[in-house]
């Protein structure tokens, strides 16, 4: 009789453990690299067209201030996906090898992993030049085709760093030239699978980063004599502490495209490859339409940081003003999130792990960071206290709340900006007697530990 009840009892709880594991959902995670805050829903630029995003913000809430954790593509991902920020883990550069920096089985894809779930990915996720611990994924796949820098290409990747946007403005390559199409390929096919557990998908966008080289008709999207330069202000570097103005690639970079008259071009080229991005993106919403998780998947979409077009005379990321760390983020979560609402409320990419450790149904993990935004994903107009927090470097940070910046340097030097009035940042008012009270105020989020990041002659793992 014992033996029967227990074989009965392990029948039944295999059972509520299949039932339980079909009621997480799935998964489909979408970082695109270098997508700032140029895209329709936005409307920080008018110029862009994202037909596809904007199918996506029609089925659930998107941020209208969403920023990152960190200002270029590692210090970001290692931060999305260890649950610390730069300021803990002490990751703050691209050079830096991410894996001395997060121990192996705690970042988001290994506690999926670990928990029931099936992980996939393509493209993008971490900073692969540094590579993956192949321990957190079920499958990797990497799109392989051959690399473009033809003479007739947009950007010159021969030289990135000095010579940086063409004048030559036409293009030979084809869709299918570039990797994005093969990762779109890769997920289509998972996503008509059967699987037998819950799925993470993570589809890496790698356009628009550089070399910003796509199909000549992505740039006649934009003829160049329409072409907006952004708002610019040509003394706006003046009230700059000297920190703020050594970040990133400075002023010489901006002279000399303005000098050899390639504003406009590299303005139309950044909008084209985004246009590549999103058409990319519409292949995976038509797979996503056609597949039998339509109504069980879990979709959100992010890029990993902001990006520079001249504004404050800068170019690319690596700065904690408005435009190095400004993303769009996008939520669709089936029977949550209510359709086509936008969030004006203020969060950052570390809400990405709790929030998804919440939605599947997983215990959040002690040392993860950020702030779970599931009140926001279910009514967008939740009352909201929180700020985003941006980290570049040791002790140099950016917190953003709701209408003001505040930066603050190693040294103690500051900047101050209402973005009431100043969506640009042109007038630092950190010197400002009556801004004592907001500085303090904002002060109150700085993070309270800055590590140190590893010796760059260290070898040995911080984790091991």
């Amino acid at each position: 009789m014992f033996i029967k009840y227990s074989v009965i009892g392990i029948l039944w709880l295999l059972v509520l453990t299949k039932l339980q594991s079909q009621s997480k959902p799935n998964i489909l995670f979408i970082p695109v690299d270098d997508l700032n805050h140029w895209v329709e829903f936005i409307k920080r630029n008018d110029q862009v067209k994202t037909p596809n995003l904007n199918r996506l913000v029609k089925r659930g809430v998107s941020f209208t201030k969403a920023y990152s954790p960190g200002t270029s593509c590692s210090p970001s991902r290692t931060a999305i996906m260890s649950g610390m920020r730069p300021s803990t883990s002490g990751s703050y550069k691209n050079k830096d090898n991410w894996k001395d920096y997060v121990k192996e089985g705690t970042a988001l894809n290994h506690i999926l992993k670990n928990n029931g779930y099936n992980t996939y990915a393509t493209g993008k996720i971490y900073h692969n030049q540094n590579g993956d611990y192949p321990s957190g994924w079920t499958e990797n796949y990497r799109a392989k085709v051959k690399k473009h820098s033809s003479p007739n290409s947009k950007f010159k990747s021969k030289d990135r760093k000095s010579e940086g946007y063409s004048t030559i403005v036409k293009t030979t390559v084809t869709d299918t030239d570039i990797s994005d199409w093969y990762m779109v390929d890769y997920c289509k096919e998972k996503l008509m699978q059967k699987h037998d557990k819950p799925f993470f998908l993570a589809c890496g966008f790698i356009k628009p980063h550089l070399p910003w080289i796509v199909p000549q008709k992505y740039y006649d999207m934009y003829p160049l004599e329409d072409i907006k330069i952004p708002p610019y202000l040509k003394n706006d570097l003046d009230d700059i502490p000297p920190t703020g103005k050594r970040i990133g690639y400075g002023v010489n970079e901006h002279k000399k495209i303005v000098e050899n008259n390639n504003w406009k071009i590299a303005v139309q080229s950044y909008m084209a490859t985004i246009s590549y991005m999103d058409m990319n993106l519409g292949r995976l919403l038509d797979a996503v339409e056609e597949s039998p998780y339509k109504d069980n998947l879990v979709i959100v979409l992010f890029g990993d940081h902001g990006w520079h077009l001249g504004e404050k005379s800068h170019w690319r990321k690596f700065t904690l003003w408005e435009e190095g760390s400004h993303t769009p983020l996008i939520w669709s979560i089936p029977g949550v999130t209510p359709k086509n609402k936008l969030c004006d409320k203020p969060v950052d990419l570390m809400s990405l792990f709790p929030t998804i450790c919440e939605l599947a149904k997983i215990s959040r993990p002690s040392y993860v960071e950020g702030t779970n935004i599931m009140p926001l994903l279910k009514n967008p107009n939740t009352l909201w206290d929180k700020v985003a927090i941006t980290t570049h470097d040791l002790n140099k940070h950016a917190i953003r709340s709701e209408h003001w910046r505040y930066i603050k340097y190693s040294n103690n030097s500051e900047e101050l900006y209402n973005h009431k009035n100043d969506p640009y940042e042109f007038e630092n008012i950190a010197a400002l007697p009556e801004m004592k009270f907001v500085k303090e105020k904002l002060k109150s989020y700085l993070p309270k530990t800055n590590t140190p990041s590893l010796p760059e002659s260290k070898t040995t793992k911080r984790h091991k």
